[in-house]
């Protein structure tokens, strides 16, 4: 049976207000809990061709639907501080699936596991496990501040909006074995990440104040957009093989145990500016032919240098207002503009008796010219042995 001629949505306030539409399988508008219930069961209903939204009822404890296998709009459950059962045991396909601030819920009873919704939003639970939710494809994905969430495994193949997961547990593992493409993906607080069979990402990449030691993209190819790596304080390794084109930035800064950059052999082109901060030993891009935006690369490490970013500004690669490379000792700055560069390159040496230092500056009619700092060290080290 049908229940028709629904012009507003239905308000439960009591469990018998859902008495009138519990001999009919599919519900025409939506549904909307509020009152002080401490149960609700929905019965018969099959499908809701609507919204089904229960917030802000701080008594409810178990919400049911024991034949409900579709909702085509919003499945809405937010600041429920009592509630402790969710069992949907025929649900398969949503419009969207909201679920904020859930303080004792730790399980969803999902039988027939929900395989179909546009975005999935999980805020400020207890849930420990996302069993049930089994998504191919999706707009959103937003798992944050849920404290118990720690393990997740999503068979998702593409996500076409966001992807973001952020203050989760700790040691939150994700692994996402089939996922091929996203819009944009954004992680944080990860101990551990598996992104085996990404190729492309259409707009960002981030990995943001993670524990993760290790980052290993092996098929991605293109970013759209922007390439983030920083404040992952574990980390230790960066691996793209296969990445040739960065649209945006591509930053990797404040990695404090990350000793190279070297994970990023086949990157041919960077349509923003690069920016490397650390205290690697190593950082070098060998396919780069092009950088749209300015280049700044700083290492504090006595084993970094910077000839092979000098040898790209020289070959006219980069195309920014400013090239910057600092390394220990050795420092050069270039500002670019259309017709002329001016470089200053600084190198000091220091000794037991104390330290001289050579600088110049000079400008020249093209915008690949430099002063090597490495004939100034050598020049600054001759004078004071003069001296």
């Amino acid at each position: 049976m049908q229940f028709k001629n629904v012009l507003l949505p239905l308000a439960v306030a009591a469990g018998s207000d859902l008495d009138g539409i519990s001999s009919c399988s599919i519900f025409k508008g939506d549904i909307v809990f509020d009152g002080s219930l401490a149960t609700a069961s929905i019965n018969g209903i099959e499908s809701i061709e609507g919204d089904l939204i229960v917030k802000n009822i701080t008594t409810l404890n178990s919400l049911t639907a024991p034949l409900l296998a579709n909702i085509t709009g919003a499945f809405t459950l937010e600041i429920l501080q009592s509630l402790t059962t969710v069992s949907f045991p025929k649900l398969t396909s949503v419009g969207d699936i909201s679920f904020i601030t859930l303080n004792v819920l730790d399980t969803l009873q999902l039988d027939a596991g929900i395989t179909q919704a546009k975005s999935l939003i999980i805020s400020d639970t207890t849930i420990k496990s996302l069993k049930g939710i089994s998504l191919l494809t999706v707009d959103t994905l937003n798992i944050n501040n849920n404290k118990f969430l720690t393990t997740l495994d999503f068979n998702l193949r593409s996500v076409s909006n966001i992807l973001e997961f952020s203050s989760t547990g700790s040691n939150v593992q994700l692994t996402f074995p089939y996922l091929q493409w996203a819009n944009n993906i954004t992680l944080r607080d990860v101990s551990s990440v598996s992104l085996p069979n990404v190729t492309t990402i259409n707009s960002t990449l981030s990995f943001t104040n993670n524990s993760i030691s290790s980052i290993s993209v092996p098929k991605l190819s293109a970013i759209g957009g922007s390439l983030a790596i920083v404040y992952n304080g574990q980390l230790t390794n960066a691996s793209f093989p296969k990445l040739q084109t960065i649209g945006g930035g591509f930053q990797v800064a404040n990695n404090t145990k990350l000793e190279s950059i070297l994970g990023f052999p086949l990157v041919k082109s960077v349509g923003g500016a690069i920016n490397f901060i650390g205290s690697f030993d190593n950082a070098t891009v060998p396919s780069l032919e092009v950088v749209q935006g300015g280049v700044s690369v700083e290492s504090d490490s006595e084993l970094f240098n910077c000839s092979s970013w000098n040898d790209l500004q020289k070959e006219g690669a980069i195309r920014g207002d400013s090239y910057q490379c600092k390394a220990a000792s050795v420092s050069t700055s270039v500002a670019i503009t259309s017709g002329a560069a001016t470089a200053t390159s600084k190198a000091s040496k220091a000794s037991a008796t104390g330290s001289v230092e050579a600088s110049a500056t000079a400008s020249s009619s093209g915008a690949g010219y430099m002063v090597e700092a490495s004939s100034f060290g050598a020049i600054a080290a001759l004078l004071f042995q003069l001296l």
